[in-house]
């Protein structure tokens, strides 16, 4: 005997309600994926896309990853949409990066509810409303995820297309997406996220492990697949085929420590530190970097505090005897010699020497050079995690780097790496 679950019969319950709802209230016959497919000349959805079609239109928070060409957008953001305005009088925003493809997604959403037969009240080429839409809100409302205009406004479904891409992931970029996306949580309950990860603590990647997430990788729609091989030979790197096409951003090399590995202890030999000092509590961070031999690489283990270096002599001192530090190299670049001299008056009766260094290579590429030998790097975990974190999360751009900074200009000093050649090779 077939066993159904209760909530099984709630759902079944209420999707016949709804359509008998509509039918009552606006003589409309109910339309399914496949006949609003043929009614608006798009080709019959693959099983595949029948399934990502369904799975956006539950409730909740929702991501869909899909790699290229497998209609993330035509059956998600356009067909749902028409979906959800014509069987139930539904309120949808969608959210996308530029204001042409909102215009587009709208345009292309009011000419499907033509052929649908529903006549509109309004429809400005941003907004369309519906002759049977009740209350404040518009059936679809078209706009950027940067825009002010989403305030005040509460539909039933939101989708936000593409919200993250190729041309907006600095780190300034990312964060402000990040905030979009806190925003856009106190309009709706419903929002599905629709793109593919682009790159290590992009949106797409950040909510992976939090919400609810469909993927749709290479391989999913045979019929759909781009030519890996052409593409290979056209001379695209293998990262970016991963990401795009099996959403794979393991490979990412914009965010260079993510290969360092972790050690729970620290060796128990002699070290040297570098310190890269901030003049200023509650700017920049005050960062230090301990590290000795390990194997055929750098074991090392750090702290950092924001606050001005002067400030923190009791725990740069605790954090040099702790793990047997010789000599401590002290940038100068902007805290000049007082800083060396006081620290060696601190240090030196504990037998620990103290050197100025005046650094005149680029930080970034120094900090890149670094990064380029993470897999030869060990990370104590004794660390802060405030300073573990600045490290492994560093990709150009971010607001603060004084972690990774200590980490590079010390492995600089020890002739470990250069902007040029490497000890390591």
């Amino acid at each position: 005997m077939l066993s159904v679950e209760r909530s099984d019969l709630i759902n079944i319950y209420q999707e016949a309600v709804r359509r008998n709802i509509i039918i009552e209230n606006h003589n409309r016959k109910f339309k399914s994926l496949k006949e609003i497919c043929e009614l608006c000349g798009y080709p019959k959805p693959y099983p595949e896309q029948e399934k990502f079609f369904e799975f956006v239109l539950q409730d909740g928070v929702l991501e869909l990853l899909g790699c290229r060409g497998v209609g993330k957008t035509v059956f998600t953001t356009i067909i749902a949409s028409v979906y959800l305005i014509y069987n139930y009088d539904q309120s949808v925003i969608i959210f996308t990066q530029g204001r042409d493809r909102a215009l587009q997604l709208c345009k292309e959403i009011s000419f499907c509810l033509g052929k649908l037969g529903i006549k509109k009240v309004k429809d400005t080429g941003q907004s369309i409303r519906t002759n049977t839409k009740t209350g404040k809100e518009d059936s679809l409302f078209a706009t950027t995820i940067n825009s002010t205009s989403k305030r005040g406004q509460h539909p039933d479904k939101i989708f936000m297309d593409d919200p993250q891409t190729v041309d907006n992931i600095s780190a300034r970029d990312m964060e402000r997406i990040h905030n979009n996306y806190q925003e856009i949580l106190a309009l709706c309950k419903n929002i599905v996220v629709i793109g593919q990860p682009i790159r290590s603590l992009d949106l797409y990647d950040t909510l992976r492990s939090k919400v609810k997430t469909y993927e749709v990788p290479w391989g999913r729609i045979p019929e759909l697949d781009h030519d890996l091989d052409a593409l290979r030979a056209a001379g695209m790197p293998e990262a970016k085929i991963a990401a795009n096409y099996f959403l794979d951003i393991s490979q990412d090399v914009t965010m260079p420590f993510q290969l360092i590995k972790h050690i729970t202890d620290y060796p128990n030999q002699e070290s040297v530190a570098f310190l890269d000092p901030s003049i200023k509590t509650g700017g920049d961070y005050t960062a230090i970097t301990c590290a000795t031999e390990w194997f055929a690489g750098m074991a090392f283990v750090g702290d950092m505090w924001q606050k001005s270096w002067d400030k923190c002599c009791d725990e740069i001192l605790g954090l040099c005897i702790s793990y047997r530090v010789k000599i401590l190299i002290v940038e100068t670049n902007v805290a000049g010699d007082v800083a060396t001299t006081m620290l060696s008056d601190l240090l030196r009766p504990h037998g620990i020497k103290v050197v100025g260094r005046h650094t005149k290579t680029n930080k970034l590429a120094r900090i890149m050079a670094a990064g380029a030998k993470a897999e030869k790097l060990f990370a104590s975990k004794l660390s802060s995690p405030l300073y573990l974190g600045n490290i492994e999360n560093f990709q150009d751009g971010v607001k603060h780097d004084d972690a990774p900074d200590s980490l590079a200009s010390l492995l600089e000093y020890l002739n470990i790496i250069t902007i040029k050649d490497d000890l390591w090779g």
